[in-house]
């Protein structure tokens, strides 16, 4: 039974090579019809790890191979061999059967790599010979015999703990992570040793690691991420392993606690495994978390899992907590005569003349385990069950008249289009607590708020440091001006002729805050500038707004908190609240349903070919336009909490189409042609404006 299992696997392993050679090199018939072919007309060219993930989604459904592939070999003579220390690439173009044996000398321990790539500057070198090497593949099928030992021995010096490793085998694990061969599934029991050696090291090598890590070149760690998420994606395609799985996915964690140190990182989501995201079961996962603290799950290693997969487990631990409060309430109920019957929900009845004071007034006195129940809301003197319609709707008046400028608690930043916490409000604590509490269930009850927050905010919710590097996206001109300040060749003091104190007018009034002690009588110098701007960012971000952002987090953390809201990152949790600007209307239209009309219905026909040609600032408008908001929720347009539902308004009429944002619910007449359906489909959205949430 095993040897059929490896038998199996083994088939898998070479259908992922050949679909993956085909992606990427190609059969070599000029304009193949082979769609997924790289020979074919047209082909856009796909990075190893795209060409890999493609590979798997091929492999699952099955589609048709070429038959034969390009001769590769000419690849090596594409590169200069000027530029390969080891030879290897002359001897691959003169005598082949010299290849092995010099391989053999190059890649026999520690030492010899790193005589022949002596530092992390002979990374591309390294991964122009072996891609040359690659290229053929009688050389290429001896490169694991060749690399296993020189593997061991890194494993070894590194798992020494009696004194800091030396540098040499760290460069010459990651000279060996260049290498372009450890995306061929044959070759991953190397590339597990390897990984299991990195991983497996102590807390002072690991530190160590993560520092010479950060200093390499974005293109260096993109092409580690890339070989690293291709081997977790095979081994969880060939059947997960989870032994397998975790060292991989701790070493990815070095890789990614040293890209956050980096002066120019990769882009965090590079670290998202898509196949897992796709695949994990997240409540199986979340009970492995919760029952089985000593062993694997991929919920303790976050930066592998999207926003999505992590709101999914934010709401179970909720559920979780949500049922055991629930379950005691029941017992007390019970058994010591509570007169008070537990209720699963968390009901709030509101007027909507008097949303603000009724919500503030109803939530005093609840609890962080009442903020964790499902939010049923109701309207004074109205019917109506809440399905998810009345929630949004209660979110859309409460967050509009919160918001509203007027109300004086934010400010709007036209430019940046970005609310701030207004640093002279009149309004209590209150209020601004309940805005926290608000986002918290709004993440809990997956709702999507129309609101833009600076990525600063998040950060301060997470308890981040914020720096001066932050300002960039909180008002970029400002930013400008102090990096012109800081750059300044000249004379600061006559030049700008600045104190450490700033001025600005409230209600006709010029008001003066020192940054300092003393502040209005230190003149801004040359010398001091540093210091300057460090005070000013201080001021914007924490100072001036702590009243405000205090009550606002302390209300947060009354709904939110805890290992899993630290598992977000500032950008996921903005995600979380505000949804994607990412479109998928195909999304939508798979999963909209209908009245009075269905998916063959000509108008409906009509309509989605408008909404499909429609420009992107224009899908945004639509999609405000029918449920309050041009954001997308976290799980997609085809995952909404409240489902997009068309219905019939009469027959054929000039009448524009009218939506229902709460519910929605979008009401389309039955336009006899397509030309009349665009035309009062675009006026209606064109001339709508809304303030909504999702």
């Amino acid at each position: 039974m095993a040897s059929q299992d490896s038998h199996a696997q083994d088939n898998i392993k070479q259908r992922i090579l050949e679909y993956h050679m085909m992606l990427s090199v190609g059969c070599g018939t000029k304009d193949c019809p082979n769609v997924n072919c790289a020979s074919s007309n047209g082909f856009i060219t796909l990075s190893n790890l795209d060409a890999l993930r493609k590979a798997i989604v091929l492999l699952q459904n099955q589609a048709p191979v070429c038959l034969t592939h390009a001769a590769t070999s000419t690849i090596a003579s594409d590169i200069n061999d000027e530029c390969d220390p080891t030879g290897v690439i002359a001897l691959m173009l003169s005598n082949k059967d010299a290849v092995p044996p010099r391989l053999s000398e190059v890649f026999e321990n520690v030492s010899t790599i790193c005589e022949y790539f002596p530092s992390r500057d002979s990374s591309q070198m390294a991964a122009n010979m072996f891609k040359a090497i690659l290229a053929d593949d009688i050389v290429g099928t001896v490169f694991s015999d060749v690399l296993l030992p020189a593997v061991e021995r890194i494993r070894l010096e590194l798992s020494d703990s009696s004194e800091p490793p030396s540098e040499k085998p760290i460069l010459a694990a990651w000279i060996l992570l260049q290498n372009d061969f450890f995306l061929d599934p044959t070759s991953h029991n190397v590339l597990k040793q390897l990984m299991i050696g990195l991983a497996s090291t102590s807390v002072s090598t690991r530190q160590t690691l993560i520092s010479w890590f950060a200093s390499n070149s974005q293109e260096d760690m993109s092409r580690v991420v890339g070989i690293v998420q291709s081997y977790i994606s095979v081994t969880w395609a060939l059947g997960p392993r989870l032994s397998d799985l975790a060292h991989a996915t701790k070493f990815l964690g070095i890789i990614y606690e040293a890209n956050e140190l980096s002066t120019s990182p990769l882009p965090y989501t590079e670290f998202h495994n898509d196949l897992i995201n796709s695949e994990l079961d997240y409540r199986q996962d979340f009970a492995m978390f919760v029952q089985r603290p000593n062993e694997f799950c991929f919920s303790r290693h976050a930066y592998i899992l999207d926003a999505a997969f992590k709101s999914n487990l934010l709401q179970l631990d909720a559920s979780l907590q949500m049922r055991t409060q629930f379950d005691e309430a029941a017992m007390r109920f019970m058994f010591q005569s509570s007169s008070q019957v537990p209720s699963p929900f968390l009901v709030l009845e509101v007027n909507r003349d008097n949303i603000v004071a009724d919500t503030l007034l109803q939530l005093q006195g609840k609890n962080s385990n009442d903020f964790k129940k499902p939010l049923k809301v109701k309207f004074v003197n109205e019917e109506g069950v809440d399905e998810g319609g009345v929630q949004k709707e209660f979110f859309q008046l409460l967050m509009r008249q919160l918001f509203n400028p007027a109300y004086g608690m934010f400010v709007f930043d036209e430019d940046c289009q970005m609310f701030w916490f207004n640093k002279d409000s009149f309004e209590s604590k209150l209020e601004f607590e309940l805005i926290g509490i608000m986002l918290g269930l709004a993440i809990y009850n997956s709702v999507i708020l129309d609101i833009r927050f600076p990525l600063v905010v998040y950060k301060k919710l997470l308890n981040h440091t914020v720096k001066f590097s932050d300002m960039k996206t909180f008002n970029p001109a400002l930013h400008k001006g102090l990096v012109q300040l800081l750059q300044f060749d000249g004379d600061v003091e006559s030049v700008f002729t600045r104190t450490f104190s700033i001025e600005y007018s409230l209600f006709g009034e010029v008001k003066n805050v020192e940054l300092c002690p003393g502040g209005s009588s230190i003149a801004l110098t040359n010398q001091n500038r540093q210091e300057y701007v460090d005070l000013f960012v201080d001021y914007t971000f924490n100072s001036s707004v702590a009243t405000q952002f205090h009550a606002f987090q302390s209300g947060f953390e009354m709904v939110c908190g805890g290992f899993w809201l630290q598992a977000f990152r500032p950008e996921e949790l903005d995600l979380s609240i505000c949804g994607s600007p990412v479109l998928d209307f195909y999304a939508l239209e798979a999963a909209a349903k209908y009245e009075n009309y269905n998916r063959s219905s000509p108008v409906i026909v009509n309509f989605w070919k408008v909404v499909h040609e429609l420009s992107e600032e224009e899908k945004r408008k639509f999609l405000s336009f029918c449920t309050g908001s041009d954001r997308v929720p976290i799980n997609g347009l085809g995952n909404l909490k409240v489902p997009f539902i068309i219905a019939r308004n009469g027959p054929d009429s000039d009448r524009l189409p009218t939506s229902h944002t709460c519910f929605n619910h979008l009401l389309l007449p039955e336009y006899s042609t397509l030309e009349k359906l665009r035309e009062r489909l675009i006026t209606a959205i064109q001339n709508s404006e809304g303030f909504g949430l999702m």
